[in-house]
C-alpha cells in the first residue's frame, strides 16, 4: 500500500478525503472493519457512504448513506447486489472479485442519468476492501458515492462506466 494520502485518479475532495482515511487505518494492509469508526471519525461524508458484506460468493448492502438514497431515489439497504442489478451486475461482481482477490481498493467514475429529464451527470465511486481479521480475507467493502452539485435527485434511471481502475 502506498505511503501517500492522495490520488491523482480521484476527482472529488470526498472520495480523496475518504480513501486517506482508509489507507490511514491501513498501515501497509486491508482494515480491519471493527478499526473504523466513520460516524465518529468522519461524520461529513459518512451520508455519501456505504458498505457491502459478502455473505458467501454474493454481497449485500449493510448500509446506504441518506445522501446516496435521495440522490438515487431509494434506499438498499439489506438488498443483494446481484438481485438489484440483474444482468448488469455481472462488471460489479468481476470487480469486487478482482478487490478480494488483489486486496486493493477500486475506482470508478461514469454518467448516470434521473429523474423525469434523464439529464445525464458525473458520477464517482470509490470501493474499499475491508477484511475482519488481520490479513484474513475481504469480507465487505466500504466505500462512497458522489454526484456533482446541479445533481437533481431522483430514481437513478442509467449508468454508464467512464473509467474503473484499481488504486495502488
Amino acid at each position: 500500500m502506498p505511503d501517500t494520502m492522495s490520488n491523482p485518479a480521484l476527482l472529488s475532495k470526498d472520495a480523496t478525503r475518504l480513501h486517506a482515511y482508509w489507507l490511514g487505518k491501513a498501515r501497509g494492509a486491508v482494515p480491519v472493519r471493527r478499526s473504523l469508526d466513520p460516524v465518529i471519525e468522519i461524520p461529513q461524508l459518512v451520508a455519501s457512504t456505504f458498505l457491502l458484506d459478502r455473505i458467501g460468493p454474493r454481497w449485500r448492502y449493510r448500509l446506504v448513506g441518506t445522501k446516496i438514497v435521495r440522490q438515487v431515489g431509494r434506499d438498499v439497504t439489506g438488498q443483494w447486489f446481484d438481485t438489484l442489478y440483474g444482468d448488469s451486475a455481472r462488471f460489479g461482481l468481476e470487480w469486487f472479485e478482482q478487490m478480494r482477490i488483489e486486496r486493493r481498493p477500486m475506482h470508478f467514475h461514469g454518467a448516470a442519468n434521473a429523474g423525469p429529464a434523464r439529464r445525464w451527470g458525473a458520477v464517482e465511486l470509490l470501493y474499499l476492501p475491508l477484511s475482519s481479521a488481520p490479513d484474513g480475507p475481504i469480507t465487505q467493502l466500504f466505500g462512497g458515492m458522489w454526484f456533482p452539485p446541479d445533481w437533481k435527485d431522483g430514481p437513478l434511471t442509467g449508468w454508464r462506466t467512464v473509467h474503473a481502475s484499481a488504486l495502488n
